[in-house]
């Protein structure tokens, strides 16, 4: 039975200059999913992901636990904040004690471990991820992707039911954005929920169970990556791009190349694998 882990009802966030940076979003995260949240810069990405965790409480409408909802209480808000972790786009946000193993002990020690206890969850999430050479390292010698790793364990060993990591290819090269989405890979193969913001529409499709569009504060589309980033209107509409990987396969069929009832790949090995290879290959050279 499909469970519904998050779910956003109406939600309107409005700063107190009175801009109104969320309007009615509705939204639903299905537990043990892939979500990636898609907008330009200033869609309400990041302060929809503020509601996730109650930092932020809506203007209007209501944001829902497992089908309960939000309770804006301090004792109920640090429950959730256990259950609901989330890696800030940037990590200085999240790194200030002056080693990595403190960095990464500190919510432990804060919910009452034992330093006994904590060492031991530090250690096992650090041989997880392959972090442990970093340990006694000071956090602000860290290169930028070893800060993301750092503050992704941080938020990992207190092991929340759901992630939320805030644009996770922001300020990364292309070596340490495919390290870091590995290791949230891993993750969510191991149970857990993870939803990511970015603008990247080429990694939202590879790795997505379900998509949903941003634009000035409200939901333009959502559903399956194949159908949602199929839509050349209301991707122009919000600033974005078709992925590479749907062009490719739409003009393999419009070609003969590919049968035209060939569902859509979702990844480049997926694509290459199609057809007569041979023919492919000399139509993408």
């Amino acid at each position: 039975m499909t469970v519904n882990i998050l779910e956003a009802r109406g939600l309107c966030y409005d700063y107190p200059d009175g801009t109104r940076a969320l309007d009615h979003i509705n939204l639903l995260i299905q537990e043990g999913s892939r979500t990636a949240i898609l907008g330009a810069n200033g869609a309400g990405k990041s302060t929809l992901f503020l509601h996730f965790n109650g930092i932020f409480q809506p203007t209007k409408g209501t944001m829902k636990y497992r089908g309960q909802d939000y309770k804006y209480q301090r004792r109920y808000l640090q429950q959730l904040k256990q259950r609901v972790g989330i890696v800030f786009q940037n990590p200085e946000y999240q790194l200030f004690s002056a080693s990595v193993r403190q960095d990464i002990s500190f919510g432990l020690l804060n919910m009452g471990y034992s330093s006994r206890e904590a060492r031991e969850k530090v250690n096992l999430m650090g041989e997880q991820m392959g972090i442990n050479y970093l340990f006694d390292r000071p956090t602000h010698f860290l290169s930028a992707g070893q800060k993301k790793l750092v503050s992704l364990a941080g938020v990992m060993v207190m092991n929340p039911d759901l992630l939320v990591c805030d644009e996770p290819s922001a300020g990364l090269d292309p070596a340490n954005t495919e390290r870091f989405m590995k290791v949230i890979e891993k993750i969510q193969q191991q149970g857990s929920t993870v939803v990511i913001s970015t603008h990247d529409v080429n990694l939202a499709y590879s790795w997505a169970d379900q998509i949903y569009i941003l634009d000035q504060g409200q939901v333009r589309a959502g559903g399956k990556p194949e159908q949602v980033l199929a839509d050349k209107d209301t991707l122009a509409i919000c600033g974005m791009q078709q992925p590479w990987i749907l062009e490719c396969w739409e003009e393999l069929k419009k070609h003969g190349l590919i049968p035209a009832h060939q569902p859509p790949p979702r990844t480049k090995e997926e694509l290459f694998q199609l057809g007569d290879r041979d023919l492919i290959g000399k139509s993408l050279v």
